[in-house]
């Protein structure tokens, strides 16, 4: 779950940087520009990282992630918004909806991982 949320985060940060109605005009076709590629490298490492912990065997590093998880869902969450209401105003969703679907499918992992991460494994005492 944890590489789904990584990559499906990566995907929603291209995908604000490759339509132009998301972002300012500033920054519009900075697909290939380092700002982006920093931005990716970054989220990388940081789940990369974290999730190398959890596998060697640090399992309080769980909820570390999940700070990070629910720093995500609000992050997630204000871009859905705002590209939400951009479009409104603007007066057509179509430009939006590439990152809107990418929000929603992010957003519903995220809720996921929080799932798969936190329940009960099946004859462990709560």
């Amino acid at each position: 779950m944890t590489l789904i949320s990584a990559f499906l985060f990566c995907f929603l940060t291209i995908s604000i940087f490759l339509f132009p109605f998301t972002i300012p005009a500033s920054v519009v076709n900075a697909f290939s520009s380092f700002d982006m590629s920093a931005i990716i490298a970054i989220l990388l490492v940081c789940y990369s990282v974290l999730l190398s912990l959890y596998l060697a065997g640090v399992y309080t590093v769980k909820y570390v992630m999940a700070v990070f998880c629910g720093a995500g869902l609000v992050i997630v969450s204000c871009i859905m918004v705002s590209d939400l209401l951009r479009g409104l105003s603007a007066g057509s969703l179509t430009g939006f909806l590439v990152v809107l679907i990418f929000g929603v499918i992010t957003f519903i992992t995220n809720v996921l991982w929080y799932v798969a991460a936190f329940r009960s494994a099946p004859g462990e005492k709560e």
